[in-house]
């Protein structure tokens, strides 16, 4: 039950963002950071559900650091692109990014070897 209500307050949010931007589309004129503001998104969507997938993990320092890494990885490669490719359209993360993203993250995430008792190898969750 809680993990409908998490997955369903993450679904208004993103609807709501959605219809923001709908409101907002980036024109010419708009003050708006609108590239940094789909980097954002696009990094809360990709990690959010890396985060709620390996949920198993969270008692293991090593899937940290690595969804650390993954995300400065993901942080650098994308704030780069968006500075360079000023008009993707939001469908290019969404259809594009997203996907391939999570398909390359879940194979890395998985390849970390869990420990035989949890909470064993997280010094933080003693």
């Amino acid at each position: 039950m809680r993990d409908l209500l998490i997955e369903t307050v993450v679904a208004v949010a993103l609807v709501t963002v959605l219809v923001i931007y709908l409101f907002h589309l980036p024109k010419a004129s708009s003050s708006l950071p609108w590239g940094w503001i789909k980097l954002i998104v696009n990094t809360i969507v990709v990690f959010g559900f890396l985060v709620a997938w390996f949920r198993h993990s969270w008692r293991n320092y090593v899937f940290w650091i690595a969804v650390a890494l993954l995300l400065l990885c993901h942080l650098l490669l994308l704030g780069f692109l968006t500075q360079r490719i000023h008009s993707w359209p939001l469908a290019y993360y969404a259809l594009l990014i997203n996907p391939i993203e999570l398909v390359i993250f879940t194979k890395i995430l998985k390849r970390i070897p869990q420990s035989s008792r949890p909470g064993d190898n997280c010094f933080l969750m003693k």
